[in-house]
């Protein structure tokens, strides 16, 4: 139990990485969006990092341990502010527009 506690800690810290690898999941998962591409959807998916979060969060309520679980909702919830801000860019789009209305 010690590994896997020490193995999820370490992906669930917010680092310089963290945040580009989301910036980069949620532009490419616009580009998806942008160009009717689920394909494009599913590749952002599988290059984003917010299963750490997600994980550290589940392991934390499991282990009773406040700071992971804080920690994991706290850096799940920057790895969504920041995909929806990069998102709302895409939505505003004409193509994005047109296609939804």
């Amino acid at each position: 139990m010690t590994e896997v506690y020490e193995t999820i800690d370490a992906q669930s810290h917010l680092t310089f990485n963290y945040v580009a690898m989301v910036c980069t999941a949620a532009f490419i998962a616009a580009i998806g969006l942008v160009s009717d591409s689920p394909t494009t959807v599913v590749a952002s998916m599988l290059l984003s990092p917010l299963m750490g979060p997600i994980l550290s969060l589940t392991l934390g309520i499991f282990v009773s341990s406040h700071e992971m679980t804080a920690r994991g909702f706290r850096n799940e919830a920057w790895g969504l502010f920041i995909a929806l801000l990069i998102g709302k860019d895409a939505w505003e789009t004409p193509r994005m527009t047109c296609s939804v209305l």
